[in-house]
């Protein structure tokens, strides 16, 4: 991936209206994130994309997958996918507590009963994608979906394949906290806020915003979930925080303006 700026949307993820609705530790959460997005914006070479909304923080890109990553080490469980060619499965003894399965058609309409296949082709092998097949070979046009038994407050995909990849992660409400589209290959996470479990993720839908006619799904590698070891900060802290990111904000605009 080419050097460049990280690019940062902090899209109300202060407001009143959310503090009053998921409470202190939310705050505190946020303006954790917000200060290390903040700063990241000051560093030139980095690989990541961070957005801020109402239910966590998303992202994608390689510094992402590194820290991902190095949390699952701590906190959580990485699946490489390593299985033959050509395997069929709708679980795995490398993921417990995940099922997998095929759910879109290649025309864009929903099925169910069908598993995920490891590629059949050997410049794909070590990867995941669906089938609209019992039995036969894999599609990329298939969309499929990754459920967890219970939520996880972090999780991320590694995804293979065009700029019409679709990567969507729901609660257990089946609500959308965070999507990605219109980013080739990307490695895509979302953390929610570690304050409310209603905001942490049941279910990662992989599909594509292609249309039925030519779509583009593709494959999938390296997925990354657990429960975050990260300490919620004393009040003081998020003080702190907040003044450091009112300073490294104010600097970027004098510099703009400059």
């Amino acid at each position: 991936m080419a050097e460049k700026q990280v690019r940062l949307s902090l899209r109300s993820s202060l407001e009143k209206a959310s503090v009053s609705r998921q409470g202190w530790d939310s705050v505190i959460f946020k303006a954790t994130i917000s200060a290390l997005a903040a700063i990241s914006l000051c560093t030139t070479g980095a690989q990541a994309v961070v957005i801020v909304n109402a239910f966590g923080v998303g992202g994608y890109g390689a510094d992402v997958k590194a820290l991902f990553e190095q949390e699952a080490a701590i906190s959580g469980t990485l699946v490489d996918f390593n299985e033959t060619s050509g395997t069929r499965f709708f679980s795995l003894s490398s993921a417990p507590g995940v099922s997998f399965q095929s759910n879109i058609t290649t025309i864009g309409t929903p099925t169910s009963g069908l598993p995920v296949v490891g590629s059949f082709f050997a410049s794909s092998a070590g990867r995941i994608v669906g089938t609209p097949f019992a039995s036969g070979t894999d599609d990329g046009r298939v969309g499929y979906e990754i459920t967890f038994d219970t939520p996880q407050q972090y999780a991320g995909i590694q995804r293979i394949w065009n700029d019409q990849t679709l990567t969507q992660f729901y609660n257990g409400e089946d609500e959308l906290l965070f999507e990605l589209s219109g980013v080739a290959n990307p490695f895509v996470g979302f953390a929610g806020d570690p304050g409310n479990t209603n905001f942490w993720v049941s279910r990662i839908q992989i599909d594509t915003v292609a249309p039925s006619t030519n779509r583009q799904v593709g494959l999938s590698d390296d997925l990354v979930y657990g429960t975050s070891t990260f300490a919620i900060p004393e009040p003081r802290t998020y003080v702190l925080m907040a003044v450091g990111v009112a300073m490294v904000l104010t600097y970027l605009r004098r510099r703009k303006s400059a």
